[in-house]
């Protein structure tokens, strides 16, 4: 694996919904990105992208108050 064929940088969107009751916080998030983690690379005179996928996440998180 090479790190000069994937991209440092990666942008997108972020939506999430969260829910408080009392003491317990709960939430449901999905990052979806907008930018390609591959480059561009020439392989017998074929252009192509290294998979040409993009990041896509989905978190759930759940946290407790003590105070």
């Amino acid at each position: 694996m090479n790190v000069n064929d994937y991209n440092r940088i990666d942008a997108g969107l972020v939506a999430g919904v969260g829910l408080d009751i009392d003491n317990i916080t709960m939430g449901l998030r999905y990052n979806l990105g907008l930018t390609k983690v591959g480059k561009s690379q020439s392989f017998l005179g074929t252009s192509y992208t290294i998979s040409d996928s993009k990041n896509a996440v989905i978190s759930f998180y759940l946290s407790v108050s003590f105070i």
